[in-house]
């Protein structure tokens, strides 16, 4: 699997003491190979606001070709290098206005 920058994977990542399947997005290519990414969590009542967290609710129009399943939030305190085969399904990716959005707040 090759993935492509803010695409959204399920993935075998570790965070903090938690390591299990989560969907994540792909932030930077680092080598073939490899990538880094963001976690993202859907656990709304740990949100932090928008200066850690960026917020995808099911209402935003474009929520649809995330692939996601209900309110959620990337987790935007530090990047996530993994290996490409921790990559499990790709799951959909961020596009259109939210994408916009995303990008001014990275």
């Amino acid at each position: 699997m090759i993935p492509q920058l803010y695409e959204i994977y399920e993935a075998r990542i570790r965070l903090n003491q938690a390591q299990y399947s989560r969907p994540c997005i792909v932030v930077r290519i680092d080598r073939p190979g490899g990538c880094s990414v963001f976690p993202i969590s859907s656990a709304m009542e740990l949100y932090a606001g928008p200066r850690v967290h960026f917020k995808i609710e099911t209402t935003d129009p474009d929520f649809s070709k995330t692939g996601l399943t209900v309110d959620s939030y990337i987790i935007g305190e530090r990047f996530i290098p993994i290996s490409d085969v921790d990559l499990l399904r790709k799951r959909g990716q961020i596009e259109g206005e939210l994408l916009k959005r995303f990008m001014k707040w990275i």
